[in-house]
């Protein structure tokens, strides 16, 4: 509030009053928001878009980019949008990515890259499908310690056994699998 809003590193944000900054709000949702949902004309651009949420975000609830992309999909249909969108989420990580195993307490894998996926459906035609997300080592040579796919929404990845920090032991389901 302080800075963002107020603009006033003095500002006591426990005297905040949404009517004293409706000005502020409403300059930096238009600048911030992605609310409209006719993205027509990106598609009709060729433009691709991945989304990626992580689902235990505490800073914005991970439901409001299921509710986009719904919004997406609804204005523009679902072939429509699978043309053009592929919507990620990710089990267990938080606003910054990041998650640890309830099982063991080690860093559940979080790591993916978004570059290469977008850059081989944009200049290869390559749509990706599921991605393959990865735990490393801090220190070099950064050894992968876990894997685990990152599955197109409204799939998630489902343990089906074998080692469980491995890709290769989950699939990617849905709600009738």
């Amino acid at each position: 509030m302080r800075y963002f809003i107020a603009g006033d590193p003095n500002f006591d944000p426990r005297k905040f009053r949404p009517e004293d900054f409706r000005t502020r709000v409403e300059h930096i949702s238009a600048l911030m928001d992605s609310t409209d949902p006719d993205l027509s004309r990106f598609a009709a651009r060729s433009g691709k878009l991945i989304l990626k949420e992580n689902m235990a975000d505490h800073a914005i609830s991970p439901f409001n980019a299921i509710a986009y992309y719904m919004s997406v999909v609804q204005k523009l249909g679902q072939v429509s949008v699978d043309s053009f969108i592929r919507f990620y989420v990710t089990p267990g990580a938080n606003h910054g990515g990041a998650g640890i195993s309830s099982v063991d307490s080690t860093a559940l894998p979080q790591g993916v890259d978004l570059l290469e996926a977008i850059d081989n459906w944009a200049d290869r035609g390559i749509a990706p499908g599921a991605l393959v997300q990865v735990a490393q080592d801090p220190k070099p040579p950064f050894a992968v310690t876990a894997s685990r796919p990152m599955c197109r929404y409204p799939q998630w990845p489902r343990y089906m056994g074998g080692p469980p920090k491995d890709a290769a032991s989950f699939s990617c389901v849905g709600e009738s699998d």
